[in-house]
């Protein structure tokens, strides 16, 4: 039966404590909730449970619909104790779990809890099976979007930008970014041909472009430290044409878009005749 149009679906139900019928929404009663009539029966029901629950040889079961697999529960005093039956069930038999390892079921089936179908894994298996079920996995182009909008305005903390600058700081260290976009693997290689510098194009000359152009960015007009930020950049795209007219000043993202071929995006489209990479 219903209510008032546009209020939940009722059903009667018996409380469980004082067996006195009441209403209760279907969706809750479905989900296993909505099983006494008040607080104060929920109490009694509550205490008698905790009674005959006490320590974790007498733990009760119930299924997580959302998780996909049964949990186990039990009291130790008035402290509610939670686990996984899975978990529960192979501390029984073999005793604590060792640090760094998990229960998981040999034919990926969490709800089965059977002790012949758990065994002990390490979590750094754990997570490797799991990166090797998605390895290869591409998102479809509404994924992206929806990806895209649910960081739009993130803002990472401090202590999260810490972490990311220490590891990439460590992994340049050891040499894990050393072949990474080098060579044929970077998306300006053009067979081989022209890839070496000439001796002229020298640390002083682009000292001295960098310093003729102010430190700026001609593309866009970002100011450039005295670092890896800025690139000198040959106009016509030719390594061995050196002269100063030729050469211009550039920051990381502007260099990176000519070269790809990327069309640079208003107000920047009156530097494109300027600034154009020949192939």
């Amino acid at each position: 039966m219903t209510t008032k149009s546009g209020r939940h679906a009722m059903i009667e139900v018996s409380c469980e404590t004082c067996n006195t019928l009441f209403m209760a929404r279907k969706q809750r009663v479905a989900m296993g909730l909505g099983r006494f009539c008040s607080k104060k029966c929920f109490y009694v029901a509550e205490t008698t449970g905790r009674e005959n629950n006490q320590g974790k040889e007498n733990a009760y079961f119930s299924w997580n619909k959302t998780a996909g697999y049964w949990v186990a529960y039990w009291y130790e005093g008035t402290k509610r104790r939670n686990s996984t039956k899975s978990k529960w069930v192979w501390e029984r038999e073999h005793g604590p779990i060792p640090d760094g390892f998990v229960v998981s079921p040999k034919d990926g089936d969490r709800g089965n809890s059977d002790l012949d179908n758990l065994y002990l894994r390490s979590r750094g298996e754990v997570g490797a099976a799991s990166g090797y079920a998605h390895k290869g996995y591409k998102h479809t182009e509404d994924a992206k979007k929806k990806l895209s909008l649910a960081h739009t305005g993130k803002v990472l903390s401090q202590e999260h930008r810490n972490k990311i600058s220490d590891r990439n700081r460590k992994d340049w260290g050891e040499g894990k970014y050393d072949k990474i976009h080098v060579g044929e693997n970077s998306s300006k290689w053009r067979g081989g041909a022209g890839t070496e510098y000439p001796k002229e194009f020298s640390k002083s000359l682009k000292l001295f472009i960098r310093d003729r152009d102010n430190f700026q960015c001609q593309v866009c007009a970002k100011k450039v430290e005295r670092d890896r930020a800025g690139d000198v950049h040959h106009i016509d795209g030719h390594r061995d044409h050196n002269d100063p007219q030729n050469l211009i000043l550039l920051c990381k993202k502007c260099h990176g878009l000519i070269h790809s071929n990327t069309p640079i995006p208003p107000p920047l489209e009156a530097f494109r005749s300027k600034l154009h990479w020949k192939n």
